[in-house]
C-alpha cells in the first residue's frame, strides 16, 4: 500500500510541475525523488533489487504525471486560431489561420533608400 501511494505522488507531483514548468524540471525532480527514496529505504533496511524497483516507478511515475500536466496545459490554453474560430468552420479552415506579416523596419525598410543603404534584400 505504501508503495502505491508513493507512485500516486509521484504522478500528482508529475503532473504539478507539468502544468507550470518546461521539461527541464524534471532533472533536479528526479535526483531529489530518487536521493529520498534511496535514503528512506537504506533505513527500513529494503534490498537493493527492491530499492531499484521503488525508484524506477516514482520516475516512470513522475514522467507520465508530466506528461499528463504538460498535455492538460497544452490543451487549456487559447490561442488566437482558436478564439477566433467560428462554430461552423472546420480546424484547418483559412478563416481559422491568422495571416499578418511582421515587419520590423531593419529587414523590410519602408523606402528603397533606406534598402541600398542597409543592404537587405526584401524577405518574401
Amino acid at each position: 500500500m505504501p508503495i502505491a501511494l508513493l507512485g500516486i505522488a509521484a504522478f500528482l507531483v508529475g503532473m504539478a510541475l507539468g502544468l507550470f514548468f518546461r521539461v527541464f524540471i524534471l532533472i533536479p525532480a528526479i535526483v531529489v525523488s530518487v536521493t529520498a527514496i534511496i535514503a528512506f529505504s537504506l533505513q527500513f533496511s529494503m534490498t537493493y533489487g527492491a530499492i531499484i524497483l521503488v525508484a524506477a516507478m516514482a520516475v516512470a511515475a513522475l514522467q507520465m504525471g508530466y506528461l499528463a500536466g504538460a498535455s492538460i496545459a497544452v490543451l487549456t490554453t487559447k490561442s488566437k486560431a482558436r478564439k477566433n474560430r467560428s462554430p461552423a468552420a472546420g480546424f484547418f479552415s483559412p478563416s481559422t489561420m491568422e495571416q499578418k506579416r511582421y515587419c520590423p523596419s531593419a529587414t523590410c525598410p519602408m523606402s528603397w533608400p533606406k534598402l541600398r543603404m542597409l543592404s537587405v534584400g526584401l524577405k518574401p
